[in-house]
């Protein structure tokens, strides 16, 4: 039961590979061979023929692409610049006493820090 797969699988295999795909010059892949029909005697017959294509068409002229339109104008808009802050000058004046601190103890033991 499994030989009577073997020959079509063969034949596919064989197929496929006579059917590749070829990189032509210009990056583009097309297949190497294309079917055409043909005849044996009385009989059509499928062929698989190479595929052969003129210089011409294969190396032809693109069109060039689309130009850019044009940049437009850009204004940027007008930058905010906060007003300058200018330092206020303090008038120095000397102090006639001197603070002190220090602990005491009140009446209830309790100790705290006084300033004179």
């Amino acid at each position: 039961m499994k030989l009577r797969f073997v020959g079509p699988v063969c034949c596919a295999l064989l197929a496929s590979g006579a059917a590749g795909c070829v990189r032509t010059s210009d990056g583009s892949i097309e297949p190497a061979y294309a079917p055409a029909m043909g005849r044996a005697g009385p009989l059509p017959v499928v062929t698989l023929q190479p595929v052969r294509r003129e210089v011409s068409d294969t190396l032809r002229y693109r069109p060039a692409p689309v130009p850019e339109p044009p940049a437009e104008a850009y204004a940027s808009p007008p930058v905010y610049r906060a007003p300058q802050r200018r330092a206020v000058q303090v008038e120095a004046t000397p102090l006639a006493s001197t603070v002190a601190c220090g602990p005491t103890q009140s009446a209830a033991g309790r100790v705290r820090v006084e300033c004179r």
